[in-house]
């Protein structure tokens, strides 16, 4: 069976729309199995969690829609170049998505933290059991604790932001050999 003959922008837009599809899938099927397992993870786990889910969120939907696009279309070297040109585009576009998720997710558990130090300051502040200089004390063991607790969730997000970029280069470089893969397929 002979291929149909595409352009890259026809093949671009079919790859992110299934790109899309196959990624929100995917990602609704990980929030559920994060929702039964958020409970019983320690922050350890929830790191590499997130991690592993991210790897599984580029490498299968690229797979599965660059396998579907080229199942009975092609293209000629010309707009194969484009194609992988809007790739990288769409890729960079994607890490920037998900470095801004991260943020406003270090953000939010920044902000929770703050919350809960305020009400534990006001709870310590509020105590007529304890002495002025013990409140005092409290309130500063609570306050370096929670500074080391910041530090520990700033180097965790740095981490996950730095492995989702090197995921995401590192799917490019799949992608292109999925291209290859499947445009030579008949």
């Amino acid at each position: 069976m002979e291929k149909e003959l595409k352009t890259s922008g026809k093949m671009t837009w079919g790859f992110i729309w299934r790109f899309i599809i196959y990624y929100v899938i995917l990602s609704i099927i990980f929030a559920v199995i994060y929702g039964l397992l958020s409970g019983k993870m320690n922050l350890l786990v929830a790191s590499i969690y997130s991690i592993v889910t991210m790897a599984i969120l580029i490498f299968i939907p690229s797979k599965l829609a660059t396998s579907d696009i080229f199942k009975d279309k092609k293209m000629d070297n010309n707009n194969e170049r484009k194609f992988k040109r809007n790739i990288i585009i769409f890729y960079i576009l994607l890490m920037i998505i998900v470095s801004f998720g991260n943020v406003i997710n270090y953000t939010m558990i920044l902000m929770n933290i703050d919350y809960a130090k305020t009400q534990s300051e006001q709870i310590i502040n509020e105590s007529e059991e304890m002495e002025d200089e013990e409140k005092q004390k409290a309130i500063e063991q609570q306050n370096a604790y929670v500074e080391e607790v910041k530090s520990i969730q700033k180097e965790i997000y740095l981490i996950i932001s730095m492995i989702d970029v090197i995921l995401f280069i590192f799917g490019g470089f799949l992608e292109f050999k999925f291209i290859k893969k499947f445009q030579n397929e008949l």
